[in-house]
């Protein structure tokens, strides 16, 4: 079994590839899956609390330093509100997580002694499809 390398790893937005070989320079990036519970506790559970799986979500984050021809980042298109379509791989031989999310939030950190990096936090609206 062969271990993956982030090394490996894409992102694209909406087409848009983001990877070194695109219109950015991603850093890392992250996917979380959460699942709402429901609390079924009643009597006779002997003091425990019981819960049954309820709706899911998913949020990620994609950090990269920023490129003067960033594209849809530097003029905004991707910050109007509107779903874009993400795929985020986790090597050459990994999975693929994608689906659609909307951008909730873009923020420059510019430091003296450092590069300037940009953050992308993403809200998914539908399934994270993981193949």
């Amino acid at each position: 079994m062969a271990i993956l390398k982030g090394k490996d790893g894409t992102v694209t937005l909406d087409g848009d590839d983001l990877t070194a070989t695109g219109t950015g320079v991603v850093q890392s990036w992250n996917v979380s899956i959460e699942t709402d519970t429901l609390e079924t506790t009643s009597m006779g559970t002997g003091g425990w609390k019981t819960f049954e799986g309820s709706l899911q979500s998913w949020t990620g984050t994609v950090e990269m330093y920023f490129r003067d021809d960033n594209g849809n980042l530097a003029d905004g298109t991707w910050f109007d509100g509107a779903a874009v379509v993400v795929a985020l791989t986790d090597g050459t031989s990994g999975n693929t997580y994608g689906g659609s999310a909307i951008v909730t939030s873009i923020a420059v950190d510019v430091s003296t002694a450092d590069l300037v990096t940009l953050s992308l936090d993403l809200t998914g609206t539908g399934e994270l499809a993981i193949s």
